[in-house]
């Protein structure tokens, strides 16, 4: 057992530990056994950055949140993403990427848009939030490819 993972084992075991006559929620580390581990905390940190792009977009951001959204607020978990098998998802990001000044009218929803109409939620009055929909959803579609194992 390497250092790391002996002084996280006695951290677990303080946090653990409901001895009488001490508040719940205090437990006693060795200040030793916190800076090692702050030490490693900050190695593995710094070992994540140097792996993230460094011109980072804040659009991959906004995109990791809504589909977070997605899936938390909307229950469009990836469980039932699977079910969407004929290219449903991407149609849906497609609907969103269309700008609505080219005549986005209810017919072409209603002909294109895959599912019920209630579940169309454009902002024509906010291109970035729509367009940050579409990338969610065509990160779902690939998620929902890539579990399948397939790169159709």
């Amino acid at each position: 057992m390497s250092n790391f993972a002996k002084q996280l084992a006695r951290l677990r075991e303080a946090a653990n530990n409901r001895r009488r006559g001490i508040q719940q929620d205090t437990a006693y580390v060795d200040r030793r056994d916190l800076q090692e581990l702050i030490y490693h905390f900050d190695r593995i940190d710094a070992e994540i950055r140097a792996l993230l792009p460094k011109n980072r977009s804040e659009a991959i951001l906004l995109i990791a949140q809504e589909r977070k959204r997605q899936i938390e607020q909307e229950g469009w978990t990836p469980e039932h993403d699977q079910q969407h098998t004929a290219g449903e998802l991407a149609l849906a990001a497609m609907m969103y990427t269309y700008p609505s000044q080219y005549g986005r009218d209810e017919e072409t929803v209603k002909n294109v848009w895959p599912w019920q109409r209630e579940l169309w939620k454009p902002s024509p009055d906010n291109r970035i939030k729509e367009l940050t929909k579409a990338g969610a959803l065509i990160a779902a579609e690939i998620d929902r490819l890539q579990r399948k194992g397939a790169g159709e």
